[in-house]
């Protein structure tokens, strides 16, 4: 009966590193990071927070090029005219707030205008053409005029620096930061899930295996009593009964343990592989051995050394959700300083040149464009100064308050990561000191047992109903192995909750996983 229980004292360290996780513990985790669901849901967050950021850069990466043309006739009393208008243009904008634009005009009048009349005729003597821009038949004038224009508009004060207008792009990139951690929350949320189903189903296949061989041993108590001692005075046929609704009553926890088994199988499954649903067989994949765990699940001397440190250093710079609020405060920093610069009066340089020329042919008047002998320059100052700008002033008052509430959450968030710390440590504790108290209850109780078997192999005179203090005797050890067992598991989810609290999935497991 000895080495039935010698099991239960292997010793093994309870304080759980990443070091002591067996290879099918960890089998789990890296199925898990592979396959789950809920973490493949978070993952595109990544990719859309890329294209944000594409598209807050796309006005300062991307150059914009026009084209337009247009045609338009004109016939009255006094005037005949067809006026024809092609341009072609790019504008590129720079993060210096800078807007360039380079613009080609080309335009054909033809008009019976009088005063282009009389400038046609200028043209035409001026020049010795001898009426060649003349249509003598209809008196009509024709014109080409071609003109290349460069403008470039500079703000001095609003939206002026390279900071002020990459704000977007900026938010942008936190929000991407964001999804990050959006990520990492998730994962350290599904493997403490994937360990607490882990060692749960662990532990219901221990209980098994102890409910099986306590059902077979008391079965043997019973046909070794009842053909040795019915019918010898003093032993009841109700002490047999008693025999049998003891062995009843183990196999009834047996069938509730077998189902939670399952259980905890299908939730494991659920959490460690995808989903097919062309075949719904995501419940029918055989789950990682359990074998080294099944040792590694027992628990020998308790000590001092199974108590974890609280850490909360570790867990303020390492929980995502931390580091989210953190990103949004510092977000809602630059959101501020862009509305600050809202409050700036407007005092935009402007200054553009362009080259023209006029002829009576589309490639003559192209050549006099290029040759420089019509331009005209221009230079401007715009000025503009909000009276009152309540707008402004309100949205930069809304972003400071934001950045209040926001800073107010994150103080909120880190007290609330420091108590799940403590609470989860004092599960910790109470696990340990649980365990210390149900080994010694075990050990009582297969002392107790070993007693009345070596009595009820070499009975006293008048020990006639030893069945019932053997098998009473034996459920108490068999209870308080499964209490034992249980104090374990609570150990181990207590300590999961902690990892969880102090991130330190993230740490020992994603981290690595995302190197290799």
């Amino acid at each position: 009966m000895k080495s039935y229980f010698i099991g239960i004292f292997i010793c093994f360290n309870v304080f759980l590193s990443a070091q002591d996780i067996p290879n099918s513990l960890a089998q789990c985790f890296g199925m898990a990071l592979r396959n789950n669901v809920d973490i493949e849901v978070q993952e595109p967050l990544v990719d859309i927070a890329d294209e944000d950021i594409t598209f807050a850069k796309s006005p300062f990466d991307d150059t914009l090029l026009t084209a337009g043309f247009s045609y338009d006739k004109a016939e009255t009393l006094f005037l005949q005219e067809d006026l024809g208008n092609f341009n072609i243009g790019v504008t590129k904008r720079f993060l210096t707030g800078t807007a360039v634009n380079l613009r080609y005009d080309l335009e054909y009048r033809r008009s019976s205008d009088f005063d282009i009349f009389q400038d046609i005729n200028s043209i035409d003597q001026a020049l010795g053409l001898n009426g060649l821009l003349n249509d003598d038949d209809l008196n009509i004038q024709k014109l080409w005029t071609s003109a290349l224009t460069l403008q470039v508009n500079q703000p001095l004060l609003r939206n002026f620096g390279v900071d002020v207008n990459e704000t977007n792009i900026n938010l942008a990139r936190k929000q991407k930061k964001i999804a990050d951690y959006e990520i990492e929350r998730q994962v350290n949320d599904t493997l403490r899930d994937v360990e607490i189903a882990y060692w749960t189903w662990v532990s219901l296949l221990k209980v098994r295996g102890v409910l099986e061989n306590s059902i077979s041993r008391t079965q043997e108590y019973k046909e070794k009593f009842v053909e040795q001692r019915v019918g010898v005075e003093g032993v009841l046929p109700s002490d047999v009964d008693q025999s049998t609704i003891d062995i009843k009553r183990r196999r009834d926890f047996l069938i509730r343990t077998e189902k939670d088994i399952k259980v905890w199988e299908d939730r494991l499954r659920r959490l460690i592989y995808p989903f097919d649903a062309k075949t719904i067989d995501v419940f029918s994949q055989k789950l990682p051995a359990a074998g080294d765990a099944m040792g590694n699940f027992q628990v020998g001397g308790l000590s001092t050394q199974g108590i974890p440190e609280f850490e909360y250093d570790v867990a303020l710079k390492y929980r995502p959700e931390l580091k989210q609020v953190e990103e949004q405060v510092s977000g809602l920093n630059l959101v501020i300083d862009e509305r600050k610069n809202f409050l700036l009066p407007r005092l935009d340089v402007t200054a553009g040149v362009s080259f023209a020329g006029e002829e009576e042919g589309t490639n003559t008047s192209l050549r006099r464009t290029f040759k420089g002998e019509s331009y005209q320059w221009q230079v401007g100052v715009v000025f503009e100064y909000p009276i009152g700008n309540t707008g402004a002033q309100s949205q930069l008052d809304k972003a400071k308050n934001e950045k209040k509430r926001a800073k107010a959450q994150l103080n909120q968030a880190q007290y609330d990561v420091c108590l799940e710390i403590r609470l989860s440590h004092h599960s910790v504790v109470e696990a340990l000191e649980k365990y210390k108290n149900l080994s010694e209850i075990l050990e009582k109780a297969n002392t107790r047992l070993e007693s009345l078997e070596r009595r009820n192999n070499n009975p006293l005179p008048g020990d006639f109903n030893l069945i019932f203090f053997l098998q009473d005797s034996e459920f108490q050890a068999t209870q308080a192995l499964t209490d034992l067992y249980q104090a374990i598991l609570e150990y181990k989810i207590a300590y999961s909750s902690l990892k969880r609290a102090q991130a330190k999935y993230i740490q020992n497991v994603y981290m690595k996983y995302k190197k290799n």
